[in-house]
């Protein structure tokens, strides 16, 4: 239990606007902090208590509601994600990667029409599943994914993705140059960002480029066993790939190093998210424990792709800053949302992790490394437009409730039950 009632000193609310009083059978923060029942009180739209009924008690000329078999927690963070590719829908399975990156280079939409119908599709899907920030990949060498984040109410980054590699190098960082002129790389709550796409596909000069400009940086590290091999070795089947398309004249010299040696040596000290390491060495857990990087989890996307064995849990046991991402719908097994929470039930229901653990990477974890305030995942500086409503027929008498049941997603403030009677 916590409450906060009594160690508020906000700037921000109206004094003048009216309180509101909402009872919930749960309230859960983004620091897995719980009561049940649980109860918020709102000065105009902005969280100035939270606690237990009976810690708030009843202010007076507040309005009321009472929200039974509810659970009110804050939106959640989406550390890595793909909106672009939503229009592809979710796919049975594939065979292995080469044929799942062969459905995203044959579908990926890359006219700035069909992109924008992605990206509303994506924001759609994203909203309903209560994400209220987002690290998004922006694929296609275009812009029109940050402008319709920009639009929306989602609030983070939009990594524009480039690839840069052997002969391809200087086409791909020329590119993207000129795609940051003149931009107005933070607006409307959303910041512009670079993802050299990995190590299989961007230089060591690509991805010092890209730090040496000062935006949010993203990757993709460490996710399959083939990057290790052309990294370590200069073989295997991205090698072969580089040479047939001509990116590559010969077979490369492997470094003798792994990948994420790789990008800590290219970028040392320099923060970025790396999305799913879903094979890291002993030797790699020990670099990452002492560098700026927060690894994006993405259970079904592993899962999907046959990288079961994640080491999330020995990661964060070693301070390693894990959060989760979902990565694109394609590999959710669902069209109508696009959810952490759901990710978050995957994890319980395959190691029984709980709620106290999983709420800092589904928020605050992620929140940090996209560069947002925390104090909107703590509750300390929310409003009602932060906080998601989780309902059950069943209600919740306990965190783990809302991952161990089916339960629906609304936001609060579009909530059309709530009466505002006074008390």
């Amino acid at each position: 239990m916590w409450t906060t009632c009594e160690s508020r000193n906000l700037p921000g609310p109206d004094m003048n606007s009216p309180q509101h009083l909402i009872h919930c059978d749960l309230l859960v923060d983004g620091l897995g902090r719980w009561s049940a029942p649980g109860a918020v009180l709102f000065q105009g739209d902005a969280v100035i208590a939270t606690g237990t009924p009976t810690e708030l008690g009843t202010p007076l000329e507040a309005h009321f509601d009472r929200l039974d078999g509810a659970a009110i927690m804050p939106g959640l963070v989406n550390a890595h994600a793909h909106l672009d590719l939503s229009l592809i829908g979710p796919l049975d399975g594939v065979e292995d990667f080469t044929e799942f990156a062969g459905v995203v280079m044959a579908h990926r939409p890359l006219e700035d029409r069909v992109i924008a119908e992605a990206m509303n599709r994506g924001i759609s899907q994203s909203r309903a599943g209560g994400t209220l920030a987002i690290g998004d990949i922006a694929g296609g060498w275009s812009l029109q994914q940050f402008a319709s984040l920009q639009g929306s109410p989602l609030i983070g980054v939009s990594f524009l993705e480039l690839l840069a590699i052997g002969s391809g190098q200087d086409e791909g960082l020329r590119r993207v140059a000129e795609l940051l002129e003149g931009v107005q790389v933070d607006a409307h709550g959303v910041r512009l960002g670079l993802q050299p796409h990995a190590p299989y596909s961007c230089s060591r000069q690509a991805y010092q480029w890209c730090a040496s400009q000062g935006l949010p940086l993203s990757t993709h590290l460490a996710e399959m066993p083939e990057e290790e091999q052309f990294i370590r070795h200069g073989s295997g089947m991205f090698a072969s790939y580089l040479q047939k398309i001509g990116r590559l004249d010969a077979p490369p010299t492997g470094l003798g190093i792994s990948p994420i040696e790789f990008v800590l040596d290219a970028v040392p000290s320099v923060p970025l998210i790396a999305a799913h390491v879903n094979h890291p060495s002993e030797e790699d857990l020990g670099l990452l424990a002492d560098s700026s990087i927060t690894v994006a989890y993405c259970p079904r996307a592993s899962s999907f792709l046959g990288h079961d064995q994640h080491q999330w849990s020995t990661m964060a046991g070693l301070g390693i800053s894990v959060a989760l991402g979902t990565d694109s719908v394609l590999c959710t097994g669902r069209d109508d949302r696009l959810s952490i929470l759901d990710e978050m039930q995957l994890l319980h229901q395959r190691h029984g992790t709980s709620m106290e653990e999983l709420m800092p990477m589904a928020t605050i974890n992620g929140a940090r490394a996209l560069g947002l305030p925390i104090a909107r995942w703590t509750l300390e500086d929310a409003t009602i437009n932060d906080l998601l409503v989780l309902g059950s027929p069943r209600g919740f008498a306990r965190p783990v409730d809302c991952l161990e049941r089916s339960v629906s997603i609304q936001w609060l403030a579009e909530d059309r039950s709530l009466k505002r009677e006074t008390t």
